[in-house]
């Protein structure tokens, strides 16, 4: 995997159009061959800087080259001007500064609404960009100065950390003992895959971690010119400052360990919902409304529509969506007042016990609230009881495979909801049902993944620029099988498969009653019997299911006497398939589950082979089958 160290080059709606910078890109390892290059294994933290003072003092060239410089957060507020790429500016290097990182530039091309007054400033080396086509081209090398920048930038916006840069604390061997895995936490956050979750973290605490850091300087600078009755105050400040900043070097050094990081993240989240499932004022389910910050009037509007609705219900207000779910309780509906972006890892109680998320614009989609992945993840929304999501946007932004996974028997409601970006849309998984209303699925690989048994009412739905489209496929079949989504309900065929796995059970019992266990006799009955109540249930469900099932090719194979190959995750015997909602499943070793069995899929009712028939193996399954 590579990284790609370039700034877009191309024109935005404000700013100025650029010319060609150098681009690069590096794969993990020649970063970490590079940077070794630069810092020796044995070099502690208090060596680092000068480490990279030899080598731009050596590598960059001192003065006479151009460059794109795109201002950051930091100096925009300096030269109270715009930052990122809408301040960007040509300029010209003078001099290079390698002990303070600094450059003196010459102002050449910049935007019309620029102030700056000065034509020749000082930047940090980290904002210049080296233009492609230069002026002195053969006269210096104008490719590794862009290397040794691009390095330099990547080291310290992703593998220094604030708390490595503790005056009194000196971390021996820092290179052999960090730059590694802080390789690893750069691709993999660059990527979104591996650690993520961990990387985006460290991040978060990084900029926070210097946040503190800048208000503790400020904070120290004013208290010279302070008299005594205004140093408490700021002395307690300070206070509260310092702890924080401990608070954040703590955390992130559990998440840091190149070992023990992510079982340490884990048990850190564990730890912050259970102290927010105890800070919960009352246990009475209600309202939780996600409100971060904003106008009076904003909230006022929101608190009245929720008054139409819930005038005598408990209300929580949170931060954020993950807080919100944090302290859900089953029954609760979780609104999300703001739109925007908001991330969640689970839905948690909701999921399982049921509950409401939903936002609450139901016209202006521009306007609703986007959901989106915390971390990398299999799926976003697991649903095991009733669950009812409206008015919201779930961008799942290639970091959740799934948006919504409704489990075996569970059920959801989605209205007036767009689901985009993600592999599968909506999952059914058996005897789960859907309603759909108003539901938009874009850009997904496949928009519905259904189980045959599974049931899906629909009106006003759309799936715009997927690969599936309208239709469905299953992925425990070859590919070659399709659903149609219907608007029946499956409650009557669902009713009625019921009853005769009931019938079957009984006539089972039946047999058992008469024969000894030993005998091969009851089996083969039993084979019969399942055989042909198999293809009964399969005839119904062919009529009568709203989600129909065809595979030609299963079909071709069944004709001319095919059979597959027993695999543990896909294949069931007879008697599992049949009896799935009634028996324990039942290990390799214990039964005759392997690959002698022959099996059809869901496309067909498995049938037993007669490969079984042996009197040891008809003892086993009997034995399962507690006959």
């Amino acid at each position: 995997m590579e990284m790609d160290t370039s700034n877009s080059t191309a024109s935005s709606e404000i700013g100025i159009e650029l010319p060609e910078m150098i681009s690069q890109t590096f794969t993990k390892e020649q970063f970490l061959r590079k940077f070794k290059l630069i810092l020796s294994d044995s070099l502690g933290s208090q060596d680092i800087e000068d480490a990279w003072v030899g080598y731009i003092e050596t590598v960059i060239e001192p003065c006479g080259w151009m460059a794109v410089w795109i201002p950051s957060k930091k100096t925009a507020e300096h030269y109270e001007y715009m930052e990122g790429r809408a301040g960007a500016c040509v300029v010209e290097v003078h001099n290079v500064e390698p002990q303070n990182f600094l450059a003196e530039v010459e102002l050449l091309k910049t935007p019309n609404n620029i102030n700056i007054e000065e034509k020749v400033i000082r930047v940090d080396i980290s904002e210049l960009y080296p233009l492609s086509n230069q002026a002195n081209s053969d006269y210096m090398n104008i490719e590794e100065t862009a290397e040794a920048l691009t390095l330099y930038r990547c080291f310290y916006k992703h593998i220094w950390r604030p708390w490595d840069a503790v005056a009194d604390e000196e971390i021996c061997n820092w290179v052999e003992l960090n730059l590694a895995s802080r390789v690893n936490l750069m691709m993999d956050h660059t990527s979104k895959t591996g650690s993520y979750v961990i990387a985006k973290r460290l991040q978060q605490l990084a900029s926070e971690a210097q946040r503190t850091k800048d208000e503790i300087s400020e904070l120290e600078e004013t208290a010279v010119d302070l008299e005594d009755e205004e140093m408490e105050e700021v002395h307690a400040q300070l206070q509260q400052l310092a702890m924080r900043a401990h608070e954040i070097t703590h955390e992130a050094k559990l998440l840091d360990d190149p070992i023990y990081g992510k079982l340490n993240y884990s048990a850190l989240k564990a730890e912050r919902a259970r102290q927010r499932k105890e800070d919960r004022v009352n246990d009475t389910t209600g309202i939780i409304l996600v409100w971060n910050n904003g106008p009076v009037k904003e909230l006022c509007s929101i608190m009245n529509k929720l008054s139409n609705t819930y005038e005598d219900a408990s209300l929580h207000v949170v931060q954020t969506l993950e807080h919100a779910l944090d302290i859900a309780l089953p029954g609760d509906t979780v609104v999300l007042g703001q739109s925007g972006a908001h991330q969640m890892s689970s839905v948690q109680e909701l999921g399982k016990g049921g509950g409401v998320i939903m936002g609450l614009e139901e016209e202006h989609n521009e306007k609703r609230p986007i959901i989106q992945p915390a971390e990398v993840t299999q799926q976003l929304i697991s649903v095991s009881g009733n669950l009812v999501i409206k008015n919201v946007v779930i961008n799942l932004a290639s970091l959740a495979e799934k948006g919504i996974v409704v489990r075996e028997r569970g059920f959801t409601a989605v209205k007036n909801t767009t689901i985009k970006n993600g592999v599968v849309g909506i999952e059914m998984e058996s005897w789960s049902k859907a309603n759909l209303q108003d539901t938009t699925i874009i850009n997904c690989d496949c928009a519905v993944l259904s189980h045959p048994n599974s049931s899906i009412d629909g009106k006003g739905v759309e799936m715009k620029d997927c690969e599936a489209e309208h239709k469905v496929y299953n992925d425990e079949d070859d590919g070659d099988s399709v659903f149609q989504i219907k608007s029946a309900p499956a409650q009557i065929f669902k009713d009625k498969i019921m009853r005769e796995d009931f019938k079957k059970l009984s006539r089972l019992h039946r047999i058992s009653s008469s024969t000894p266990k030993s005998e091969a006799g009851p089996l083969n009955t039993a084979q019969a019997n399942l055989s042909q109540d198999s293809q009964t249930s399969c005839d119904s469900y062919n009529t009568t299911a709203d989600i129909k099932f065809r595979s030609p090719a299963r079909s071709t194979e069944i004709q001319n006497g095919d059979a597959c190959t027993f695999d543990s995750d896909s294949c069931l015997t007879s008697a599992e398939s049949e009896f799935t909602a009634f028996l324990p499943r039942p290990s390799i070793g214990d039964s005759c589950m392997t690959s002698e069995i022959s099996c059809i899929t869901a496309n067909s009712c498995a049938t037993v082979s007669d490969s079984c028939n042996s009197g040891s193996k008809a003892s086993t399954i009997m034995e399962y089958l507690n006959i």
